[in-house]
């Protein structure tokens, strides 16, 4: 029998942070579960202490069915019921986010991927409670009853959808169910050291303040009543590095500079023209905003540390081009530097961690899909040549690391202006640089035209595992579909790496985009990473890949020697 159903309880799965940045609660306590037989109808209410009798129940199911179930309710039953469910499950959620990946651009009846949202849109009430989750109430099992009730709704919605595309739904859960074991594991963090960064950052800060005010020193303003004429409280102000206003100001009085303004008159100073300017302040400003930057992120995380790790959350397909999303918090976004890094690293003591990377995986997706318009020869230079020197001698720039700039940025949509400006110059220059490389290597441009036809004709092009992305604009197309490819290799990846780790103690702690953090028993470790390249390997030829795909691992400490 099909089934469907839905646990209140206490608290959450996972440690989460509200936006007072308080920690919120870990469920320890089920309160009630619903579960309803989508064929009959027929409805059973559990109230407290009665979950092993719903976990026999569900035991009995040839499918489970719930909205968000990978992320909760399953991770609930299996912790607090001791109840793993094995048989086929369908997440409404991960359906709905698969039908309509763009958040941006959904029917005009969806406003998000809540269940009440989905409620709203397959036209079933769902009512609000506000209740409290701390004690169970029959009010809260009534809420449950009509949750599980306008779910059942959404799965018949949703049905002939899924049976159309099984095979990607199937595909994408178990990568949310990957995503949400990395959660509960978490990622090994020093907290020690990072309370000693996040001091040492704060003293650097202090200095870097202090040198910056004797440079612009207070200013003392005296102010008078326009009223009586009698003198008011002087007006102090202290150079604060931290505004755009102050530095126009003071880099304008000491150095004549004329900064640029937004379209409201405000003076643009962030992080790109502190770069541009060559003043010994600009680079002790930019020194301040970098490390500012990093004394949230330090703080954050030591906040957010239990059990001496860090339990980031990872949605699967929380951007529109498939790739994951990164949040409680974004490790997506952890800063490259040694410091920062190595707070990261194996929870398990004597363990080491083993860092494994896709091999140039943006220019392997192009070098795929130009395949059909140039038979491979893109594909062999990457493979036996260099492929940044020959894109430089394509376009013609004077320097290696010009052209890798230049076809990341060509691929990613950059106008002309954009092009140009990597060589120095203008649209001219850049419309210029365009043209020669395609003259040069005509199956990229006959690729990103069919590409923006495909979009401007159906709106969506199709990746490799089936599923359609929406193309937002014309000159978004080929990076979509790149993005997109390489999404789906990273997803078949860590897969096949589940799949392959399963008889070596380890733990996956971090999949970002196209890398695999493993942590693992020392004596395991080359295993461990010859087993995460050999999965990248066949995920290419399952995929079908035009050319081969390849990764290469690192073994070290913690994650500033992995990457």
């Amino acid at each position: 029998m099909r089934l469907c159903y839905d646990i209140e309880a206490n608290g959450l799965v996972n440690y989460e942070m509200d936006n007072k940045g308080n920690m919120k609660a870990i469920a320890d306590r089920i309160h009630c579960i619903v579960v309803q037989d989508v064929d009959t109808d027929e409805v059973w209410r559990f109230r407290p202490g009665q979950h092993h009798e719903a976990a026999d129940l569900l035991s009995k199911a040839s499918v489970v069915i719930g909205h968000n179930i990978i992320a909760y309710d399953n991770v609930i039953m299996k912790r607090l019921a001791n109840h793993e469910v094995k048989c086929k499950i369908v997440d409404t959620l991960i359906v709905g986010r698969l039908m309509h990946p763009d958040r941006t651009n959904l029917p005009s009846t969806l406003k998000g991927h809540s269940l009440s949202q989905w409620a709203q849109h397959v036209g079933d009430f769902k009512m609000d409670y506000d209740g409290g989750w701390e004690l169970f109430s029959e009010d809260m099992l009534t809420y449950c009853v009509q949750d599980v009730a306008a779910n059942v709704s959404i799965f018949k919605a949703q049905l002939e959808w899924i049976y159309t595309n099984w095979p990607l739904i199937n595909f994408e859960q178990k990568v949310a169910e990957i995503c949400q074991e990395m959660a509960e594991t978490g990622f090994g963090f020093d907290i020690e050291s990072a309370e000693k960064l996040e001091y040492d950052l704060s003293s650097r800060k202090a200095e870097i303040e202090d040198n910056l005010r004797e440079v612009f020193p207070t200013v003392i303003e005296e102010r008078y009543s326009n009223k009586t004429g009698k003198r008011l409280k002087d007006k102090v102000t202290i150079f604060n590095p931290g505004s755009s206003k102050q530095w126009a100001e003071r880099l304008g009085e000491k150095y004549q500079w004329i900064p640029d303004t937004t379209e409201s008159g405000n003076p643009i100073v962030d992080e790109e023209t502190l770069k541009s300017l060559s003043y010994p302040e600009a680079v002790l400003g930019l020194e301040y905003r970098d490390i500012n930057k990093k004394i949230g992120m330090v703080t954050d995380w030591i906040k957010r540390c239990r059990d001496g790790r860090v339990h980031g959350r990872t949605n699967s397909q929380g951007t529109a081009t498939g790739r994951a999303s990164h949040s409680q918090p974004n490790l997506a976004q952890v800063p490259s530097d040694h410091a920062c890094r190595a707070l990261f690293g194996p929870a398990c003591k004597d363990w080491v961690q083993v860092g494994c990377d896709l091999s140039g995986i943006e220019l392997r997706c192009l070098a795929h899909y130009m395949h059909p318009y140039d038979n491979g020869s893109y594909s062999n230079e990457i493979l036996e040549g260099d492929i940044h020197t020959a894109n430089q001698n394509a376009a013609g720039l004077p320097t290696r690391n010009d052209a890798k700039t230049f076809i990341y940025a060509l691929i990613y949509g950059a106008g002309d202006a954009k092009i140009g400006s990597i060589i120095g110059g203008k649209s001219k220059q850049g419309k210029e640089i365009k043209k020669r490389f395609f003259e040069h290597i005509p199956a990229l441009h006959k690729l990103m035209e069919a590409a923006q036809f495909k979009a401007r004709k159906s709106g969506q092009l199709k990746l490799l595992d089936g599923r359609s992305v929406l193309i937002r604009s014309d000159h978004k197309a080929l990076n979509t579909l790149l993005q997109g490819a390489g999404a789906v290799i990273s997803k078949a990846w860590i897969l096949l790496a589940k799949q392959y780790l399963k008889d070596i103690p380890h733990e996956l702690m971090a999949w970002v985009h196209d890398e695999l953090q493993v942590s693992c028993p020392a004596d395991r470790a080359e295993e461990v990473g010859n087993l995460l390249v050999k999965a990248a390997q066949d995920a290419g030829t399952r995929l079908e890949f035009a050319m081969p795909v390849d990764a290469e691992f690192q073994v070290g400490k913690d994650w500033s020697e992995c990457h």
